[in-house]
C-alpha cells in the first residue's frame, strides 16, 4: 500500500467465470486491509445485485447489475460509480466483475473516472470447471490473460492430474503467479502484485452477451425443493444464484456447473433467483416445467 497521504487512491480488478468464487475470495483479500479505507465496486450480471451483500459492512460500496461494465451497454455506470467512489476517499478501491465480464479494456476506461493507480489484477478461475469452460468460453481466457495473479480456487474439487492440466493451461496463456485455494482462502496472505501488463480491447458487446433471468415468487419454499430446482436446471444454463425464503430461513442459494450450494443468510435487500443462460439457447419452457414440477406455488420470470 501507499502512504495513507496519497490523495490517489489504488485499484485492484477481481475477475473470473460465473460460480468461480470471487466474492469468497475478494472477502479474503480485503480481510487482509483491515486498516485501510476500502472502496468495493460489484458488477452483478444478474439482473439484481447479490454479491455486495455478501460484502462487510462499513465499506463504501457501488453496486452495477444487469451487464458486464465492460460491455458498451454498461460502462458509462461503471466510470459514474468509480468518479463517486474516488469522491469517497478510500485509499483503495476494489473492483469485482461479473463472471461475463471481459476486463481487457478497462485501462481505457479509467482516465474518464478520474485519478486512480491501477495496480493488480487476480483472476478466479474454477479448478473443477476450468478445462471445460475455457475450450467453450472465450472470455475465460481473456480473464486469464488480463490478469497479473491466477487464484486457482476449489482445489478440493479437482483431481491432482487435473490440476496439472489448469497449471499448464494458465502458464501457456500468461507467465503469472498461481495460488491454489479452497473456499478462496489460500493459506497464506497474497501479496499485491504490481501491474506489469497494458489493456486491449474488451470483447463484451451487447450482441454477445448473456440472457439474464430473474425467478420470483410470494412465500416460501423447502430447501430440499430449491436443491432439486436448481440442480435440475443447472444441466441448460450457466449460474443460479440468489436469496430466497425457506421454512429454515432466508437462504443464499449458488449453483454453478453440477454444483449447489444452500447456506444460512443474515439478510437480502431482494429475493430469487437470478438465472443466467446462453444469449441463444432457449431456456424458459423447461424453467416452468421444472418449476410446476416441483413447487406449488407460482412464479414470474422476467
Amino acid at each position: 500500500m501507499k502512504s495513507k497521504n496519497s490523495s490517489v487512491p489504488e485499484l485492484v480488478l477481481v475477475t473470473g467465470f460465473l460460480g468461480s468464487g470471487k466474492t469468497t475470495f475478494l472477502k479474503v483479500l480485503m480481510s487482509q486491509y483491515r486498516d485501510v479505507h476500502k472502496g468495493v465496486i460489484v458488477n452483478d450480471f444478474g439482473k439484481v445485485a447479490i454479491d455486495g451483500s455478501l460484502l462487510e459492512e462499513g465499506i463504501f460500496k457501488e453496486e452495477i447489475s444487469g451487464g458486464s461494465i465492460f460491455c458498451s451497454c454498461r460502462e458509462n455506470e461503471f466510470v459514474e460509480a468509480l468518479k463517486s467512489m474516488i469522491k469517497k476517499g478510500p485509499e483503495i478501491i476494489f473492483v469485482e466483475t461479473s463472471g461475463m465480464s471481459d476486463p481487457s479494456g478497462i485501462e481505457r476506461l479509467l482516465p474518464i473516472a478520474g485519478k486512480v493507480e491501477y495496480i493488480s489484477a487476480y483472476c478466479v478461475v474454477d479448478a473443477p470447471r476450468f478445462l471445460a469452460l475455457s475450450d467453450i468460453f472465450s472470455v475465460v481466457e481473456k480473464q486469464v490473460a488480463s490478469s497479473d495473479v491466477v487464484i486457482i480456487n476449489k482445489v478440493d474439487k479437482a483431481t491432482g492430474a487435473e490440476l496439472e492440466r489448469i497449471k499448464q493451461e494458465i502458464s501457456m496463456i500468461g507467465n503469472m503467479p498461481q495460488y491454489q485455494a479452497r473456499y478462496g482462502m489460500t493459506g497464506k496472505a497474497i501479496p499485491l502484485f504490481k501491474r506489469k501488463k497494458t489493456g486491449t480491447e474488451s470483447e463484451n458487446h451487447p450482441d454477445n452477451r448473456p440472457k439474464s433471468l430473474l425467478i420470483e415468487w410470494e412465500g416460501e419454499v423447502t430447501i430440499e425443493q430449491l436443491k432439486n430446482f436448481v440442480g435440475e436446471i443447472l444441466g441448460s444454463v450457466l449460474r443460479v444464484k440468489g436469496f430466497c425464503r425457506t421454512e429454515s430461513g432466508l437462504v443464499l442459494v449458488s449453483g454453478a456447473g453440477s454444483s449447489v450450494e444452500i447456506t444460512l443468510a443474515d439478510k437480502a435487500s431482494e429475493t430469487g433467483l437470478s438465472v443466467i443462460s446462453e444469449r441463444n439457447k432457449p431456456v424458459l419452457k423447461s424453467l416452468k416445467e421444472t418449476w410446476e414440477r416441483i413447487f406449488n406455488i407460482e412464479m414470474k420470470i422476467t
